[in-house]
């Protein structure tokens, strides 16, 4: 089953933190993703998954893939 991101109509922000609060986006959003992902699949276990475990997670994908050439999108899209 796919999830329903009809909803999510755009996230904006300024890459230097002025205008928008980029943390308080980005939490916002995996708040939202974790919510879809729990309606997408109830038959799994997603306690753990937590909005601060999943920025972990995008931190080490990151730092793993850091020198490799690779793109923020590069760390959204990595398995």
């Amino acid at each position: 089953m796919q999830p329903d991101l009809s909803r999510i109509e755009v996230v904006s922000f300024d890459g230097d933190g002025t205008l928008w609060d980029f943390d308080a986006v980005m939490r916002h959003s995996l708040r939202c993703v974790r919510a879809e992902l729990v309606r997408a699949r109830p038959d799994v276990e997603l306690a753990g998954l937590t909005i601060n475990r999943m920025i972990e997670i995008r931190d080490a994908t990151w730092a793993d893939m850091r020198g490799s050439g690779s793109k923020l999108l590069d760390v959204r899209r990595a398995q």
